[in-house]
C-alpha cells in the first residue's frame, strides 16, 4: 500500500501489553506489544518501519552484563512457499536515556510481503504480523 507516496507496512499482533513504562521508553505515543518478558513497541498508526526489531524484556539485565543477547528471530512469509528466515542470534544491545536497556535482533528482510515475524528470548515468545501487500 501507498500514502502520501510511501510505502507503508501494516502491522497486526496476536499479543500485546498495557501500554507501560517499565524503562521509560521514548515510544510513548505507540502500542506495547507482548508481555513482560518480552515486548517490542509498533508505531500507534499501524505502520511498521525497517531495518531494525528492537526489543525489551524485564529478563534482560542489561548490556553491561548481557553483551550479546540470545534472542533469535524468524521470518516466515506468509504469501509464498519460501522457507523462513531464521536469525538465531545473538543479538546486541543498546541503551539510551530514553529507552533504557534494549536489544537489537538483526537487520529484518528487504523483500517487501506478508511476514509472520517471530522473536524468542530466554523462553518467552512475541510473534506479529507485518504486511506489505495492499
Amino acid at each position: 500500500m501507498q500514502e502520501n507516496g510511501e510505502d507503508r507496512w501494516h502491522v497486526r499482533t496476536d499479543t500485546w501489553a498495557p501500554q507501560t513504562d517499565p524503562h521509560r521508553c521514548g515510544y510513548r505515543a505507540s502500542p506495547w506489544h507482548g508481555t513482560k518478558d518480552l515486548w517490542t513497541v509498533l508505531r500507534a498508526d499501524g505502520t511498521y518501519q525497517l531495518p531494525k526489531s528492537v526489543f525489551w524484556s524485564s529478563n534482560f539485565p542489561g548490556g553491561v552484563v548481557e553483551k550479546r543477547p540470545e534472542i533469535a528471530m524468524t521470518w516466515h512469509r506468509l504469501d509464498t512457499a519460501e522457507p523462513p528466515i531464521v536469525e538465531e542470534g545473538p543479538g546486541t544491545n543498546a541503551f539510551t536515556g530514553e529507552e533504557g536497556w534494549l536489544m537489537i535482533a538483526g537487520i529484518d528482510p528487504d523483500v517487501r510481503s506478508c511476514w509472520k515475524v517471530t522473536a524468542t528470548y530466554k523462553g518467552a515468545t512475541l510473534s506479529y504480523v507485518a504486511n506489505t501487500s495492499s
